[in-house]
């Protein structure tokens, strides 16, 4: 029997977006095969950075996008923003294919989203008609994105399913215990370095209140401001890029709450974000902006807790070693191992069955 083969087409790779697809399609003796459209960019930046590497992926994606042209049928995972005018293009390359689409934005009235040059009524039009017409199936990461879809969108509730994202199981650890009241209130941030992420606010309270510690991994163009506060306060750390699961499992492991404090801008607002689940299954109490994508995942006091923006510093404020929630951390372990592979990969299974 031949091995039934599925492309993701995504803009500049995101593979840990598809943990539960290659999970279920590798569980059914297929293979997961991940290209790129955004190319010619992605192709001019390795030549002016000299990556070959990234030189010979662009000329790879662009052999893939020519045999789209000259062959049918492909099951296609096509991962594009809303209202982008790349899928123009796209669509001609695609025209002969099965096409799924996999989205994770949550506001579909058009009144909000990320993508705004060149967006005119006809590509609003052009839009509508993929999302109705030119899709086999809808693969959403959230309720809230079905929500959206199936109340701007002449769609069926059966032509949009519910993948959410998955757990890499090489998170999961023994977790810390909760029970010293002896020891510093540990916090932890992970993620791209940037003003959107709130670090500004998170930055300021930490250094006027040495008590609690706070630990930052990840990087971005607010990296050297990080290391400014690194230096002139010890309870302040820099953990730098982490990109080895098990070591980042174990920070957050070793820590008390995970912080999330993003604001919301003119194109994006936090979404399903795969740092919470990781750091709940790990032990990590999330405290998160009430946004969309939170909102999905948190029970404000049950497993984690919401947060109106501008209002975390008042929130940390009131949290000590003696009154940690034992209850809520419990829940949100609970709550981060649903997200295993094994469970989010039944959520695609019907991309073998059209």
């Amino acid at each position: 029997m031949e091995k039934k083969v599925i492309y993701v087409l995504h803009k500049s790779g995101a593979d840990n977006h598809y943990i539960g697809l290659k999970t279920f399609v590798e569980n059914e003796n297929g293979k997961v095969v991940f290209r790129e459209f955004s190319i010619l960019s992605t192709l001019f930046k390795s030549l002016v950075k000299l990556k070959f590497r990234l030189f010979i992926k662009q000329i790879v994606n662009a052999f893939f996008m020519l045999e789209l042209l000259f062959s049918k049928n492909k099951t296609v995972v096509l991962g594009i923003a809303p209202y982008d005018y790349k899928l123009r293009n796209l669509l001609y390359f695609l025209r002969n294919h099965k096409i799924y689409y996999h989205t994770s934005w949550t506001c579909w009235d058009g009144s909000f989203y990320p993508k705004k040059k060149c967006v005119t009524p006809a590509l609003k039009d052009l839009w509508r008609d993929f999302i109705e017409n030119k899709t086999v199936q809808i693969f959403a990461v959230s309720q809230k994105t079905k929500e959206e879809l199936l109340e701007n969108y002449n769609l069926s509730d059966s032509k949009i399913s519910v993948v959410y994202h998955s757990l890499n199981e090489k998170f999961f650890n023994e977790h810390t215990s909760r029970q010293n009241t002896n020891e510093k209130l540990k916090f932890v941030y992970a993620g791209r370095l940037r003003p959107e992420k709130g670090l500004d606010e998170l930055l300021n309270y930490f250094s006027k209140n040495p008590d609690k510690n706070l630990t930052l991994a990840g990087s971005g163009e607010l990296k050297n401001k990080v290391g400014e506060f690194t230096n002139k306060h010890p309870n302040i750390h820099y953990a730098g890029q982490i990109n080895e699961p098990e070591k980042l499992g174990k920070l957050f492991g070793e820590s008390h709450y995970l912080l999330l404090n993003s604001k919301k801008s003119e194109k994006w607002e936090e979404l399903f974000g795969m740092v919470l689940i990781e750091a709940m299954a790990c032990g990590a109490i999330p405290i998160a902006t009430n946004h969309t994508g939170p909102r999905e995942i948190i029970e404000s006091g049950i497993n984690g807790f919401l947060v109106e923006e501008g209002k975390i510093s008042d929130f940390l404020q009131n949290l000590s070693m003696e009154n940690y929630p034992v209850e809520i951390w419990d829940k949100a372990i609970e709550t981060g191992k649903k997200f295993t592979k094994s469970n989010i990969a039944k959520r695609w299974s019907i991309i073998l069955k059209n």
